[in-house]
């Protein structure tokens, strides 16, 4: 069914068990529970299953204009549980168990689901999208000074109890899929799961050709890999024929305006509207994304490196993104996190003056977005099951 609106080098969701055959998305509303909101999600909530999405806190790249016709709601814990006691949609989606920051929040909301389903007798179908490529394990470990084996044990009771309740979960990246399978086995085989690699659709912008130019979108951090952007262009800053543009903000910005400030060819630019980042990528021959993991953190997917592609660029950036191993195998270039820089600035420049074009990179994505197809299998009615288990079993 989902074969068909796929480029090449694209794959569908693989669905476990098959998904419902409808072409058509449910007309229910679905209630949202994000911990944190940014534009993207915004941008997404246009075209996917209408419903209310309530969220704890904003990101920095929250743009308020982009709230216009979307049903958003800002909402403390305790709010946020009633809503769940008192909800009347068929369809509920939380945040995946494995985000550790929103582990005081998922408890909450998950004992609510299993009131309301148990003591209410409500009927709902609890779902969760899924990218994190971190084990949780790591995070705790390094804050509680604890024998492994304790912390283990403790992370699994955890996330097998906020997971317990969940009928059915996405996984955007095989990476993702694989860290689950290794904590919680016996869980994931006794629920629905659909897995594949979520990328971006080309985007239709339209604009001038190709610059030899190197772009960094993102937060100015050290997770971020902004000190070895800017290391890897100090190798490279004597080429006159080559620009470097750096947008973002974060904490590390003080620091990057002052190294700025000595090389001629580099542009930052703090915090654009959507437009303008849009109108960057449009004339980027390359996008650097130098992720450096820690046991607390590891690249997901990289948002820059999904808009990167959506706009034909070639992509620089570590092993450390759940987008790795599609990017090696499609002609990107994907490093270990401690490079050697002189090496990389060689393979770069090539990448930087003469990327391939624009319409060969975009064509190896999908046509229709399978962040969209997964939230049409999350929303729809699992006809193949007894009824009553999701508002009972569970």
């Amino acid at each position: 069914m989902l074969a068909n609106r796929y480029a090449h080098g694209a794959h569908p969701p693989q669905i476990y068990p098959k998904m419902p055959k409808t072409d058509k998305a449910p007309n229910v509303p679905v209630l949202r529970i994000y911990e944190s909101i940014r534009s993207t999600h915004l941008s997404d909530l246009r075209t996917m299953t209408a419903g209310h999405l309530l969220y704890r806190e904003k990101m920095y790249d929250f743009e308020e204009q982009l709230t216009e016709h979307v049903s958003i709601e800002r909402a403390s814990r305790l709010r946020t549980v009633r809503r769940i006691l008192s909800a009347n949609e068929q369809f509920i989606e939380i945040n995946e168990p494995f985000m550790v920051r929103a582990w005081p929040s998922l408890l909450l909301y998950t004992t609510a689901a299993r009131v309301s389903r148990s003591v209410l007798r409500k009927r709902f179908q609890l779902t969760t999208y899924a990218i994190e490529n971190n084990s949780p394990v790591l995070p705790i470990q390094e804050l509680l000074p604890l024998p492994p084996s304790w912390v283990q044990n403790v992370v699994q009771a955890i996330c097998a109890y906020i997971m317990k309740p969940v009928d059915r979960v996405a996984f955007g990246t095989p990476g993702a899929a694989s860290n689950y399978r290794l904590l919680v086995p016996q869980l994931l085989a006794k629920i629905d799961v659909a897995e594949t690699l979520e990328l971006p659709t080309p985007c239709t912008c339209h604009g001038p050709a190709k610059s030899s130019n190197l772009l960094f979108v993102g937060e100015f951090s050290d997770r971020k890999g902004i000190r070895q952007a800017m290391r890897l262009w100090d190798q490279v800053w004597d080429c006159p024929d080559i620009t470097f543009t750096m947008i973002g903000q974060g904490p590390l910005l003080d620091l990057v305006l002052d190294w700025s400030r000595a090389h001629s060819r580099v542009q930052v630019v703090v915090d654009p509207p959507r437009e303008e980042i849009h109108s960057h990528l449009r004339r980027a021959s390359a996008l650097v994304l130098l992720s450096q993991s820690t046991p607390r953190w590891r690249e997901q997917i990289g948002l820059p490196i999904m808009e990167g592609l959506a706009h034909g660029c070639e992509i620089i950036t570590t092993d450390q993104t759940g987008y790795a191993e599609w990017l090696g195998a499609n002609g990107h270039t994907v490093v270990s996190q401690d490079v050697d820089y002189r090496r990389l600035a060689e393979v770069i420049l090539g990448k930087i003056r003469t990327p391939r074009p624009a319409a060969q990179i975009v064509g190896t994505l999908p046509l229709t977005s399978s962040r969209h197809d997964f939230d049409r299998w999350m929303n729809s009615a699992r006809t193949y099951n007894d009824p009553d288990a999701t508002a009972t079993a569970r």
